[in-house]
């Protein structure tokens, strides 16, 4: 009889004695409503708007720092990716998000789209992104072929493309396709 007490108190306090303030706290957090009038009042609501949702509005500069460019800043690997194969592509990015004019760059709603097609993220976070998107060759692909992407990981494989046309051209194709999951080729 004094086994089954032991076993019983042991129990007790492991399950409920010992985990009793948390307890409390999940169902007050459940129970409990809390006026946040007060902190949220000195927000205006496109603030707050944009604290819940994130930046749905991107500038070239904002687009333009959610990619590790290859440059010092990364690996030699992926550097010599694109040395070796004597491909400008990344450069050609750098200057389709720089330009907005309608015929040869990308406008704000092509900004946002790119970065959806990128990471899946429907908008900017306000810290922005936690990891960057890296630019990687697309080493089995030609001019011919769209460039891939791997949104779990923010990978953006391009292929080797010859003009700054021709990349935009694939990249707005890619992108138009956002939604179609692993269907585009």
């Amino acid at each position: 009889a004094a086994m089954e007490s032991a076993v019983l108190a042991g129990c007790r306090h492991k399950l409920l004695t010992s985990r009793e303030a948390s307890l409390r706290a999940l169902r007050d957090g459940f129970t409990e409503t809390v006026d946040l009038r007060l902190q949220l009042g000195a927000l205006s609501a496109a603030e707050l708007l944009r604290m819940l949702r994130g930046n749905t509005e991107l500038s070239r500069e904002q687009l333009l720092g959610c990619f590790a460019w290859p440059d010092a800043s990364v690996s030699a690997e992926v550097k010599a990716g694109f040395a070796a194969a004597g491909s400008e592509t990344p450069r050609y990015l750098r200057e389709i998000i720089l330009d907005e004019s309608p015929g040869a760059g990308l406008g704000s709603l092509g900004r946002l789209h790119l970065l959806e097609w990128a990471t899946a993220l429907t908008a900017l976070p306000c810290g922005g992104l936690k990891d960057p998107i890296t630019l990687k060759l697309y080493e089995s692909a030609d001019e011919h072929d769209l460039p891939n992407v791997h949104t779990c990981t923010h990978e953006v494989h391009l292929p080797p493309y010859a003009t700054r046309e021709q990349l935009r051209a694939k990249l707005l194709l890619a992108v138009e396709h956002r939604h179609d999951g692993f269907q585009i080729e």
